[in-house]
């Protein structure tokens, strides 16, 4: 199901702002927004950045995060979905609301840990922080399995370079 531009939703959301027809379109609105889709974020692949810390790296994963970021129409359509949900939220619980932010924040941590991962070479001592916060919160709990095992990984790959206490990490909590 293709999400439309959140300018196309406006009508509905103002039709939404009256009490009756928010109870009464409410559940409707919400299997809509509940529909799974396919998580296009499983097929990126990225090669390992080999030609060193440059302008040109800069300029490259840029580039790449704001494709695979803002580009995926299933993630775009996530986040229309989400901002749809608030309304749910408000009224009965976020169940929807929380569903649709799980999916995207773990869509979001895949790609930024694809990332890491293709320029692994590169990343220095005070990049760790960073890369050690998507390690971190990859393996939490409700994340998908792959995503806890590519940050296992990128944690393996990145621990002879910066030693990494797990204990402090909290990397291998379940």
């Amino acid at each position: 199901m293709k999400c439309p531009p959140i300018h196309h939703l406006h009508a509905l959301i103002l039709h939404l702002r009256s009490k009756t027809h928010f109870a009464a379109l409410c559940p409707l609105v919400m299997e809509i927004l509940s529909q799974v889709l396919l998580d296009q974020t499983t097929t990126i692949v990225l090669p390992p950045w080999t030609q060193g810390s440059n302008d040109d790296l800069r300029h490259q994963l840029r580039k790449s995060l704001t494709t695979h970021l803002f580009g995926w129409p299933n993630l775009l359509s996530l986040r229309l979905r989400l901002s749809l949900s608030v309304l749910e939220m408000q009224a009965q619980g976020g169940q929807v609301a929380q569903g649709l932010l799980a999916a995207t924040s773990h869509c979001v941590l895949r790609i930024l840990v694809r990332h890491l991962r293709a320029i692994i070479s590169v990343i220095t001592a005070p990049d760790t922080p960073f890369v050690l916060r998507g390690m971190v919160q990859s393996p939490l709990p409700g994340s998908p399995q792959d995503l806890s095992e590519e940050a296992r990984a990128l944690s393996n790959t990145l621990a002879p370079s910066f030693p990494i206490d797990p204990a402090i990490a909290a990397l291998h909590e379940h």
